[in-house]
């Protein structure tokens, strides 16, 4: 098994949170680790209801199924 806790910072799922998609409870979660706001983040989302969560918490998304693979890298690669 492959472990990746070293790789990130902040893993949450729905375990972490009371109300799921659409409700925007676990983005706001992130955002408030982090201590960022919301204008300042940009989330990649593949679904109606991570959309409709994103919307609510005023979260710019991307929706990543418009997307290939190489396509989202090369977009990855120009925010950081």
């Amino acid at each position: 098994m492959i472990s990746l806790d070293r790789a990130f910072d902040l893993v949450l799922s729905n375990e972490s949170i009371e109300n799921a998609k659409p409700n925007p409870e676990i983005f706001l979660k992130a955002l408030d680790f982090f201590n960022i706001s919301s204008e300042d983040a940009l989330i990649f989302e593949d679904s109606m209801a991570g959309f409709n969560a994103a919307h609510k918490a005023n979260i710019d998304y991307i929706d990543i199924n418009e997307f290939t693979l190489t396509q989202l890298a090369e977009i990855f690669k120009k925010i950081i």
